[in-house]
C-alpha cells in the first residue's frame, strides 16, 4: 500500500515490502518472513541488513536463540526524507551551477541563440539576480527614472547585493535630476556617465554581461524582461555600449 511512497525516500523496492510487512504483522522471525514473502533466504538476510543499516529495523534474540525482527517507528520515516530533501536541494544547486555552461554549449552548438522572457516583479527580480553571478563587468543602458518610478524597493536591494558582492559596474543613463542625484552616489563600483535624450517615453534599460544581454521595459499594464544569450550579439551590444561610452557626458558635481 505504501511501496512507492517508501521507494521514493530510497528503499528498494524488496526492501520496501518487507519494512511494511514488519509493520503489518509486528515483530517476526526471518523464517516467518519467508512464508509471508518469495523471496530467497540469502536474500531476505541481505535485505534485512540493509534495512538495520538504515535504522528501519531491530532485531533481538528470542530465549529460542533466533533473531526477532522488529520495524521502527514510521517516524523513523522522517530522517529519510530530510535527506531526500537535502540531497534533492544539492542537485538543484549543482545543477543551477552548471545550467548556464550547458546551455551556452547547446546554444553554441545549434547555432542559435538562448533566449528567456520574464514578467512582473518576481520576474524582474530573477532577471536582475541573474547579474549578480556573472563573471564579467556589468554594463548598463537605459532609464534611471523609470526604475525610480516602478521598482525603487527592489532596485535598492539589488544594488546592496551587488555591492556586497563587489561587482563592478558601469551606466550609461538619460540625463535627468534623478540620473544626477545617482551619480553623486558613485562608488569604487559604480560609475555613470549621461547622455542628453528625451527618455519620457522608453521607460527600459538593459544589462550588458558575460555573453548575455538583458531588456526590462515598463509597460502601463506589465512588467516585462527577455534575456539573450548569444556571445556575438552581446559583443555587439558591447562595441555599441563601448561606443557611447566615450561620447557620453563624465558626470562631476561640479
Amino acid at each position: 500500500m505504501y511501496q512507492t511512497l517508501l521507494t521514493q525516500l530510497g528503499l528498494a523496492e524488496k526492501e520496501a515490502t518487507i519494512y511494511e510487512t514488519l509493520v503489518e504483522k509486528g515483530s517476526l522471525t526471518a523464517g516467518r518472513l519467508l512464508k509471508e514473502l518469495p523471496y530467497k533466504r540469502g536474500d531476505m538476510y541481505y535485505l534485512l541488513s540493509r534495512l538495520k543499516e538504515k535504522g528501519l529495523v531491530t532485531d533481538v534474540l528470542s530465549k529460542k536463540g533466533v533473531a526477532v525482527f522488529t520495524a521502527a517507528n514510521p517516524t523513523t520515516l522522517e530522517s529519510l526524507a530530510e535527506k531526500v530533501l537535502e540531497k534533492a536541494q544539492q542537485i538543484k544547486t549543482g545543477l543551477d551551477a552548471a545550467l548556464p555552461n550547458l546551455k551556452s554549449l547547446y546554444n553554441l552548438a545549434m547555432e542559435k541563440p538562448g533566449m528567456r522572457f520574464y514578467e512582473g516583479e518576481a520576474g524582474i527580480w530573477k532577471l536582475l539576480n541573474d547579474t549578480l553571478d556573472s563573471k564579467t563587468e556589468l554594463l548598463f543602458l537605459g532609464d534611471h527614472d523609470a526604475i525610480n518610478t516602478h521598482i525603487p524597493t527592489l532596485n535598492k536591494d539589488y544594488v546592496l547585493k551587488r555591492k556586497k558582492r563587489h561587482i563592478k559596474k558601469r551606466l550609461i543613463q538619460f540625463d535627468t535630476p534623478s540620473a544626477r542625484a545617482f551619480a553623486r552616489t558613485g562608488d569604487e563600483f559604480t560609475e555613470v556617465r549621461l547622455i542628453a535624450t528625451d527618455a519620457s517615453n522608453i521607460r527600459s534599460f538593459m544589462h550588458i554581461y558575460d555573453n548575455k544581454v538583458s531588456y526590462v521595459t515598463f509597460l502601463e499594464t506589465a512588467f516585462i524582461g527577455v534575456l539573450i544569450e548569444d556571445p556575438m550579439f552581446y559583443q555587439l551590444q558591447r562595441v555599441m555600449f563601448e561606443y557611447m561610452w566615450k561620447t557620453a557626458t563624465r558626470f562631476t558635481n561640479s
